[in-house]
């Protein structure tokens, strides 16, 4: 099973309880792993989006460096919990991140990459339709034929299955450019509980109603 979240709330999670937004964001990263070392064992597949291109090109400069400032400690700490948790580090995006940043992903991905537990992967500098292009551009480039199966072997999900289970914390109802490829059948929840605050519990809940739900995938009942 593909759970994939839209990570929403962190700014306004630290400035509710801090008055600093990047407060969020630190809770929030540590949130990445509550969940991820507590999930039900029928997830195989974890998808976080965790900075989206528009993000980085739209949101104060000050914000995003402590950002990626905050993601390359989530990633240096992490490692050592994903080794011993058997977990699969992956990355989403057009690589448009500071090189250190880089460098520590492919780290962490290339030293996880026997690891036969949870596949988690962080969507960084990501948009779906930024995935779509690259992965058309690729395929001409190749001269190659443009075609439903060859782009979805050349998108940054060559490695994943499809989104089963779609959910955005914070109250927001909308995909913003995450997965549109991947959630085409995807079962879609939306939550007002700000990420850092979004717990085993409430993802337990949820996934019991997914299972409640029928999923047709374009069939008759």
């Amino acid at each position: 099973m593909h759970v994939a979240i839209i990570v929403d709330g962190n700014g306004r999670w630290g400035v509710e309880h801090f008055g600093v937004r990047t407060k969020g964001h630190e809770e929030g990263a540590r949130n990445v792993w509550s969940l991820a070392l507590n999930l039900p064992k029928e997830v195989e597949y974890f998808t976080l989006y965790g900075l989206s291109i528009d993000n980085i090109k739209k949101r104060p400069k000050e914000e995003v460096q402590r950002l990626y400032q905050i993601f390359e400690e989530s990633f240096s700490e992490g490692l050592e919990k994903a080794k011993q948790a058997n977990i699969r580090l992956n990355y989403l995006g057009d690589g448009g991140l500071p090189a250190s940043m880089l460098s520590l992903i492919h780290k962490s991905s290339w030293a996880t990459q026997y690891n036969s537990g949870l596949v988690l992967s962080i969507a960084l500098s990501y948009g779906s339709r930024n995935e779509i292009a690259r992965a058309a551009a690729k395929l001409q480039s190749w001269n190659m034929p443009i075609n439903l199966e060859r782009i979805t072997k050349t998108l940054d999900t060559y490695n994943l299955p499809d989104v089963d289970l779609l959910i955005r914390t914070g109250g927001e109802k909308r995909l913003s450019d995450f997965l549109l490829w991947q959630c085409a059948y995807a079962e879609l929840f939306f939550t007002d509980t700000l990420f850092p605050d979004f717990g085993p519990t409430e993802l337990a809940k949820i996934m019991t109603e997914f299972h409640s739900r029928e999923r047709r995938f374009g069939a008759l009942k």
